[in-house]
């Protein structure tokens, strides 16, 4: 007997048109079947930067995150990060990494029905780079009451935040609560009350 299975996956990236520099959005989802289910959960996965606004040309983050949200259960993921820059490598070019888009993109990435879910997989570069750390901070603020309970951390075994790069959760995510990333900044990373 044979079976047949029509599995579609669509790829859809965001990026500015003038220097072609900055990818605010890469968006991935698949279902079977000859129709998508609109109703389908799907995660935000917050990492560092991207490489490219290519919306075929993935690099192994993009695998890895696909991967690691099919097991958790998710139709889909919408990458964002940080920095939208894909010139961002390091704090001199972090200074420069977002435009005036970058934030309202977000925003706008998070009114998706379908999110159910807000991972922040940036990995230990919040803890080494201030400029990360404020970015992280920055989005995290953006969201709202509603959002920040559906916010976890990707973490490594030891608990340490991770990204989807790290060789201790390529094959399998664990989550932690937001506390993992803002441990000393509870109180101060407030509620925006939407």
């Amino acid at each position: 007997m044979i079976k047949k299975r029509v599995v579609t996956a669509l790829t859809e990236t965001w990026s500015d048109d003038a220097s072609g520099k900055h990818r605010y959005v890469f968006r991935k989802q698949w279902y079977e079947g000859a129709e998508e289910e609109k109703s389908s959960p799907m995660a935000v996965v917050l990492t560092i930067r991207p490489t490219s606004i290519e919306p075929y040309s993935e690099d192994l983050t993009m695998l890895l995150i696909e991967k690691n949200v099919r097991k958790l259960g998710f139709s889909g993921f919408i990458a964002v990060n940080l920095f939208s820059s894909i010139e961002s490598k390091g704090t001199a070019t972090f200074k420069n990494g977002n435009d005036e888009n970058s934030q309202e993109v977000f925003q706008t990435v998070l009114s998706e029905k379908r999110v159910k879910q807000i991972i922040f997989a940036c990995g230990s570069i919040t803890k080494t780079n201030q400029l990360a750390m404020d970015q992280a901070k920055i989005y995290y603020e953006l969201l709202t009451a509603k959002q920040k309970k559906m916010t976890k951390v990707l973490v490594d075994s030891s608990g340490s935040p991770a990204h989807p790069l790290n060789v201790r959760v390529r094959n399998d995510w664990q989550l932690a609560e937001e506390e993992t990333l803002f441990p000393n900044d509870k109180k101060s990373v407030k509620d925006n009350g939407k």
